[in-house]
C-alpha cells in the first residue's frame, strides 16, 4: 500500500488569534475595542437622530396640511347654508 503525500492546506497556517500574537498588551486593547464600539455607537445614534428629526418635520408638514385643508373645508361649510348637514329626528 502507498502512502498518500500530506498536503498543506491554509486551514493549517495558524492565524494571529490561535498563534497569540499580538501588536498590543491585552488591557491596551480592551480599551481599544471600548473606544472603537463607542464610536460606532456614537454614529449610529446621530444616524437615528437624524432620522427621526426628519420623520419629525415631515409629520409636522403633514399636519400643518391637514389642518390647513379642514379649516378651508369648514370656511365652505359656512359659506353655503345648504351644504350644512342637520341632524334628522329618527329618520
Amino acid at each position: 500500500m502507498t502512502k498518500i503525500p500530506y498536503i498543506r492546506l491554509l486551514r493549517d497556517v495558524k492565524n494571529v488569534s490561535q498563534a497569540r500574537i499580538y501588536s498590543i498588551p491585552k488591557q491596551q486593547r480592551s480599551v481599544h475595542l471600548d473606544l472603537h464600539v463607542l464610536a460606532q455607537e456614537k454614529e449610529r445614534l446621530k444616524k437615528e437622530l437624524s432620522q427621526l428629526q426628519m420623520k419629525s418635520r415631515l409629520i409636522k408638514k403633514r399636519l400643518a396640511q391637514s389642518n390647513k385643508r379642514m379649516n378651508e373645508l369648514k370656511a365652505i361649510i359656512r359659506s353655503h347654508p345648504r351644504l350644512n348637514v342637520t341632524k334628522r329626528n329618527g329618520t
